[in-house]
């Protein structure tokens, strides 16, 4: 595996240099070509007829070439410098030899290529020092230009990529600390709801040996479904409320006829995805303050239904009615705990409430509505 991606890595790199290359060749060839159109206009005007092409159009882009030819060094350098708030003086010492290197090129490379760029009425230019030295004064501002815009231009783009990369690794940096955040939060259900159970199941123990002993038996089943799913973040509606319905046979042996429990699931919210253990804290809430609140019991309703693209989980239980202190959100482990998963993974378009309704107590739930993993809608 790390040998595929190295390769993809090399392959990636190179491809992004040839496309480098291509640009840097085009975008000079079209700068020569509308400096050759202005050097025709102007002749044209000058001579009072226009000009032939070899006149105008050989030189501009023999000069241009070159800088084409010297940009990818001169973007090297510029990236290479180190530029920073805190360093100036190196950068700008590499950046200044970086052009005396540019002007000696230039002029070489000039000398050289004189002749048949110039088309074959080209009077030659003699390679001598002298030609060089009068090459180098006739032209010098013009390559400090040039060399000074790549140079702009190089420190640009880096940097622009550079804060590109910033971003991008940052994005990363949170979604990790959301995944590592989510992955907490669905950690702490589990140690929970363990306690919870077996503390039920210890108190059993003194009344009734045989069904605290079934009890643990399918405890251990629950926890196996639950470890395999622990690494999934959201699962199907179908997966929840098979783990729900055997949380709640398992606590219908400890309250044996006090709780009853009833699903009205609409066939076409079975496939739909939500959250992880997500319903569980909410019936064990109902258990726990509701049911067990109660001499004579009650029952526990699950409904689904969707309405439009939205899944929406209610749960309602015969318990004592909630509190003012309740009702305006101070909750416990269970509801803090869905609340910032549901926040984590959907933002503002997820609504968890509990209130009183018709004499019961009502928690309802609704997440964006969604069948498959890509359609998940996670925030960073």
């Amino acid at each position: 595996m790390p040998e595929r991606e190295s390769v993809s890595l090399t392959t990636d790199r190179w491809a992004s240099w040839r496309r480098f290359l291509v640009m840097d060749f085009l975008i000079w060839t079209a700068l020569a070509i509308l400096l050759a159109i202005q050097n025709y206009y102007n002749l044209a005007e000058t001579r009072g007829k226009a000009p032939h092409w070899n006149e105008v159009l050989w030189l501009p882009l023999a000069r241009y070439w070159i800088y084409a030819a010297l940009t990818p060094g001169v973007f090297w350098l510029a990236r290479r410098s180190g530029y920073s708030r805190g360093r100036r003086f190196r950068p700008t010492v590499l950046i200044a030899l970086g052009f005396v290197a540019f002007q000696v090129v230039y002029v070489i490379l000039r000398l050289a290529f004189y002749p048949p760029v110039q088309g074959p009425m080209a009077t030659p230019l003699p390679r001598t020092f002298s030609s060089a030295v009068d090459l180098t004064r006739s032209s010098l501002f013009e390559q400090l230009w040039m060399y000074a815009s790549v140079v702009v231009v190089g420190l640009t783009l880096h940097y622009y990529e550079e804060a590109r990369n910033r971003e991008l690794r940052e994005a990363m940096l949170r979604t990790r600390f959301a995944e590592y955040e989510l992955q907490i939060l669905k950690l702490q259900l589990h140690p929970h709801f363990l306690f919870n159970t077996l503390n039920g199941i210890s108190a059993l123990m003194a009344i009734d040996v045989k069904t605290a002993q079934e009890m643990i038996l399918r405890l251990s089943d629950l926890l196996r479904i639950a470890l395999s799913h622990s690494s999934s973040r959201e699962i199907s509606l179908r997966e929840e409320i098979d783990f729900v319905e055997g949380y709640l046979n398992l606590e219908q042996m400890r309250f044996g006829a006090r709780l009853k429990f009833l699903f009205h699931v609409s066939p076409e919210t079975l496939d739909a995805l939500l959250p992880n253990m997500v319903l569980q804290p909410l019936v064990e809430n109902a258990v726990r303050h509701g049911i067990a609140a109660r001499r004579e019991g009650g029952t526990i309703e699950i409904e689904t239904s969707r309405r439009e693209d939205m899944l929406f989980v209610t749960i309602t239980n015969d318990g004592p009615p909630l509190t003012a202190t309740a009702s305006t959100g101070r909750s416990g482990v269970g509801l803090d705990n869905t609340r910032n998963r549901l926040l984590q993974l959907y933002g503002s378009s997820s609504r968890l409430e509990i209130c009183n309704r018709r004499g019961r107590v009502e928690v309802s739930l609704e997440v964006p509505f969604h069948e498959t993993v890509g359609e998940e809608r996670t925030l960073a």
